[in-house]
Formats: structure tokens, C-alpha cells, sequence
């Protein structure tokens, strides 16, 4: 038995060749393509910081394989190859041990063979071939440098907002979070008002795959100006929200 399905785990590949895993309870991405799926809800994102000239301080909530932030990394390089100067953080939080062993294990060229090729698969349909081994050393390297911080499972402690300063805020957050099905906790609305006002700068944006009536609430009530977009392949809408406050 391979050991992606001793941890509860389907290795599938999308029509746009990339790998997605299915779970006990739901897919991890559309069947459409995991990368496609990734690069058109979370890119937008990326692009809207670095034409806003912040340096990205980027929160993302569901590690899984990885996607997130290896599209985080190329899209960064590219940018300083043009000249952008900024500085890229990432916190990212994965209540699955495993999927965060098996992520690391890859970038320090110690995953098993069917790991490898799993995630692999992952940075072929992100990344072009020239640009790989630079994605996964400026991964390791932000790593060591504790520029980039892995947590495990999203909770409720973040509620203590007196606990917290500047450097719990981001202004990009990636919200790839199972569904309300799964994970009905991060989808409520008190949950996702306070998590806002705990981890959003005042100059930031918000996108994930879904657009929840709860969200959309959390949203409007944190001063974030919500353009709903069409869902990836026929889903429903997505969500793309950001604020900006007079400097």
C-alpha cells in the first residue's frame, strides 16, 4: 500500500495533467486542474500586492501539496528579475503532519519516490523547467531564515487579539480552507470576522475559491470591498476582496 493512502489519501491527476489528492471527505481540487485551479484564485491576488508596491507578507490556510506557495515563490522571483525589491514572508498553516513532513521532505531532495513524483507534478505545471531549482531553494532558504513559518491547525486563540502585533498581520491572504462541509469552524462568520481583524493589514487582500454568504458578511463588515468572480470551471463564484486605507 503506497504511503499516500495509509495517511487517508487518493493521488488523482486533473485534465490539466497536474496532481491533486482526494481525501475521506472531498477533493482537494477541481478535477478541471489543480495548477489552473490555483494560479486563477490565487494569482490574482499576488499580482494586485506588487502593483500596490507592498512587500508580500502572505497568509495561507491549507498547505496541502504545496500549491500555494510554490506560486507564491516563481511569481516573487520573476518580480526581482524585473527589478522589484520587495521581500516576501509566507506563514502557512496545514493541520496534516503529514502533508507537511511530505512537502519538506521534498524540498530537501529526501521524499520517497512516490512523493517525488506527486510533488514533482506539482512544480512542473507551476513552474517552467529552468526556474524549478531556484523556486525550491528560495523555499528552503526562506525556511532557514524563519521568512517563511508553518503552523499546524487554524484555531480559536488568534481570538485574544491583545496578544497580538504587526507581525501576526499579512496583506495577502490565501484562504484555501476545506469547505464549511469539513470544516464548518472557518467558514462562520464570527470566526472569519475575527480572524480578519487578528491577521489583515489595513492595506490587504482576500481571495479563496468560495463565496459564501458568511464571508461575504465577515468582508463587508471588515471594510473590504468584495468583486465576486466566476468560479474556476463552472463553479460558483470565487472571492476576491481587498482594502486600502489613506496613508
Amino acid at each position: 500500500m503506497s504511503i499516500w493512502s495509509n495517511n487517508g489519501y487518493t493521488v488523482e491527476y486533473t485534465q490539466d495533467g497536474s496532481p491533486t489528492l482526494k481525501g475521506v471527505t472531498e477533493n482537494m481540487h477541481h478535477s478541471g486542474g489543480a495548477a489552473s485551479e490555483t494560479k486563477y484564485i490565487y494569482g490574482k491576488s499576488l499580482e494586485w500586492i506588487y502593483q500596490e508596491n507592498l512587500s508580500p507578507r502572505v497568509l495561507i490556510i491549507g498547505l496541502g501539496l504545496g500549491y500555494i506557495e510554490i506560486l507564491t515563490v516563481y511569481f516573487h522571483i520573476l518580480q526581482r528579475r524585473n527589478g522589484n525589491p520587495a521581500d516576501l514572508e509566507m506563514t502557512s498553516y496545514e493541520s496534516d503532519p503529514f502533508l507537511v513532513r511530505s512537502f519538506l521532505e521534498f524540498l530537501l531532495g529526501a521524499a520517497t519516490e512516490e512523493s517525488n513524483q506527486v510533488y514533482s507534478g506539482v512544480l512542473n505545471a507551476l513552474v517552467p523547467p529552468e526556474d524549478q531549482l531556484a523556486v525550491r531553494a528560495e523555499l528552503s532558504e526562506l525556511r532557514k531564515k524563519g521568512r517563511w513559518t508553518i503552523q499546524g491547525a487554524l484555531k480559536k486563540p488568534f481570538l485574544d487579539l491583545n496578544s497580538y502585533s504587526s507581525k501576526n498581520k499579512y496583506n495577502v491572504i490565501q484562504y484555501d480552507a476545506y469547505s464549511s462541509k469539513t470544516s464548518e469552524e472557518l467558514w462562520q462568520e464570527e470566526f472569519l470576522i475575527s480572524f480578519i481583524e487578528a491577521h489583515a493589514e489595513s492595506n490587504s487582500v482576500f481571495a479563496t475559491y468560495a463565496c459564501v454568504g458568511s464571508l461575504k458578511r465577515a468582508l463587508a463588515k471588515s471594510n473590504f470591498l468584495n468583486e465576486t468572480r466566476a468560479g474556476f470551471q463552472g463553479k460558483r463564484d470565487s472571492t476576491f476582496a481587498y482594502r486600502k486605507t489613506k496613508s
